[in-house]
């Protein structure tokens, strides 16, 4: 039996407000030269579905990683596997 495919796509600005510490940096951010992002790409049939997740960030710690698997997988039903994880440091440039 075939099953449909389907896809979606999603996409939210994920850019800090203005004083927040950045990584490795010694003082607050003062300004923003290009928002940062979340974009996922969702593909799936009856039987089972995936998800694709890029930030646009440097890095994230594994307490953060651990609380967006789960909330993803809480809103979606769409399980992780730890340590599957990516950013891109320089994201913005990528479009």
């Amino acid at each position: 039996m075939k099953s449909k495919l389907w896809a979606g796509t999603g996409e939210i600005t994920i850019t800090p407000p203005l004083g927040l510490p950045l990584l490795g940096a010694l003082k607050p951010a003062t300004g923003i030269h290009d928002d940062l992002f979340a974009r996922a790409l969702i593909i799936g049939d009856e039987t089972c579905s995936a998800a694709v997740v890029c930030l646009d960030l440097v890095g994230l710690d594994m307490r953060t990683a651990d609380e967006m698997r789960s909330e993803i997988a809480g809103r979606t039903g769409i399980w992780s596997v730890p340590g599957w994880e990516g950013c891109l440091k320089e994201g913005s440039r990528w479009r």
